[in-house]
Order: C-alpha cells, then sequence, then structure tokens
C-alpha cells in the first residue's frame, strides 16, 4: 500500500481515476450487505421466512411490519 501511495504521489495522469477505482471496493461492501439482508428478510422468498414457516409460524413482513422493522434494521447495522 505504502509503494502504491508512492507511485501515485508522483504520477499527475490517472491519479484520480485510481483513486475512484481503488476506493469502490469500500463503497460497495455496505450496498452488498444491505442487498444481501434484504432478500433474506422477503416475505415472498426470503431464506428467514423459510425457517420460520419450517417452525409452524405465519410469514412475517420483516422491513414493512412496525414492530419488526426496526429490529432487522439494527441486526443489518452491526
Amino acid at each position: 500500500g505504502f509503494g502504491i501511495a508512492l507511485i501515485l504521489h508522483d504520477l499527475e495522469w490517472g491519479r484520480n481515476w485510481f483513486r475512484t477505482v481503488s476506493i469502490m471496493p469500500i463503497l460497495l461492501t455496505p450496498v452488498v450487505v444491505g442487498v444481501v439482508w434484504r432478500m433474506m428478510t422477503n416475505y415472498d422468498f426470503g431464506i428467514v421466512n423459510y425457517f420460520v414457516t419450517l417452525l409452524g409460524f405465519p410469514r412475517v413482513a420483516w422491513s414493512v411490519d412496525i414492530r419488526t422493522a426496526m429490529p432487522i434494521l439494527n441486526l443489518r447495522g452491526r
């Protein structure tokens, strides 16, 4: 990392492009985590509701129901 920083410090052409490309994985990680959680808690095909129905309980609208939305949002942030 330090070697790349030294090279980029002296580089005039392409510095901003390389910075943008190198920061993209850092920016995309929270987005991917949010999408995965959204899919897992989906009412129709989410894996959480699949296990809930296996236990004999009805499916839950995790992101829509006011009683379950806040706990699910708190789990996403951890």
